[in-house]
């Protein structure tokens, strides 16, 4: 079963909702403090990735609770106005600290970045 929301991030402000939205959802599934805290960080990775790029982008929050897996999916398309080198390896660098997998697929118009941070034992 997946839950899911989209948030247009355009500024500082929508990060902030962004950040609050998942807080509560975690929050409401009963989910660990240490947990919310990672699936804070890999999404204010993964928004100021968006605000560096310097174009609106959408990111969809989804909380997934499957029989092998369950967490919160972040994903989001980013199309640059940036020069996006420099942003795109740290961003990788940040995201892999917090998600536990991380697909980034470049193109040259936009990159698509899908951060998965699943529970781990005792977290739930």
């Amino acid at each position: 079963m997946m839950e899911g929301m989209r948030i247009p991030v355009q500024g500082t402000f929508d990060v902030a909702l962004a950040r609050n939205l998942l807080r509560k959802r975690v929050a409401e599934k009963g989910w660990q403090p240490a947990y919310r805290a990672r699936a804070s960080a890999a999404l204010t990775a993964l928004t100021e990735l968006i605000l560096l790029s310097q174009a609106p982008a959408v990111l969809d929050i989804d909380l997934v609770e499957e029989r092998s897996k369950t967490g919160v999916r972040l994903v989001c398309e980013i199309h640059w106005r940036a020069a996006k080198g420099v942003w795109l390896e740290q961003a990788r660098v940040q995201l892999s600290r917090a998600a536990d997998e991380l697909q980034i697929e470049d193109r040259p118009t936009m990159t698509r970045v899908v951060a998965s941070v699943w529970i781990k034992e005792g977290e739930q």
